[in-house]
């Protein structure tokens, strides 16, 4: 088990920092990129905030408002969803509606995976959609390799944002010898050279053999 003093962690408290990880992880450059305004939508004024909204309105955008910005959400979110003719499951909830009926067998598997945990989380019923995810999740079953990659990504995903170049060096050397592991198959598993067979039967051939056991 390795020492705690060998332990490495690395804290996501923040939307922009979770943002570069997602980045990191699924090679989407546009989540630091064209919405890299998340990241930092609290120190937005008011005009710029209706600016992005008006660009970028969506069910994903509506959802960070209704969690991280209930003002703005209430005061110009709100107003055009009660407006909307055809309401989806986003809709509904974030404007505080009954969601039973989409707890029915017929509409919940029309559910993504974000709806039926949005529903879960309102309506109860936990237990169905953690045996659904359970099953996806056994039917697709994620690599070693892959985990490994998103776990690399992970403690090496802050290091420039927090501006400590020795840090990142550190976290660098970390993924790379990680990869590098990963890569190189065990030595057990590594086929000998015609060289390395040669050189170990001399050695077996001259080895002395074993004293016999007298009587």
């Amino acid at each position: 088990m390795a020492a705690a003093s060998d332990t490495k962690a690395e804290e996501y408290s923040t939307v922009r920092s979770a943002m570069g990880l997602l980045t990191s992880i699924s090679g989407r450059n546009d989540l630091n990129g064209e919405w890299a305004f998340l990241g930092s939508w609290d120190s937005l004024d008011e005009a710029m905030k209706q600016t992005k909204y008006s660009k970028y309105a969506c069910h994903e955008l509506h959802l960070f408002l209704f969690f991280k910005d209930r003002a703005f959400f209430d005061g110009t979110v709100r107003p055009y969803l009660e407006c909307k003719r055809a309401k989806g499951l986003i809709d509904h909830f974030v404007l505080g509606h009954d969601l039973k009926a989409y707890a029915e067998p017929g509409r919940f598997e029309l559910l993504n995976a974000l709806e039926k945990a949005l529903l879960v989380g309102r309506v109860g019923g936990a237990s169905g959609v953690q045996k659904d995810f359970t099953d996806r999740a056994e039917a697709n079953p994620v690599s070693r390799e892959e985990m490994d990659r998103v776990f690399n990504a992970a403690l090496a995903g802050n290091a420039l944002d927090d501006g400590k170049e020795d840090r990142l060096a550190d976290q660098v050397s970390l993924v790379r010898n990680a990869e590098i592991e990963m890569m190189m198959p065990s030595a057990a598993a590594m086929p000998m050279s015609m060289d390395d067979m040669s050189y170990s039967r001399r050695m077996m051939s001259s080895a002395p053999s074993a004293p016999t056991a007298m009587a």
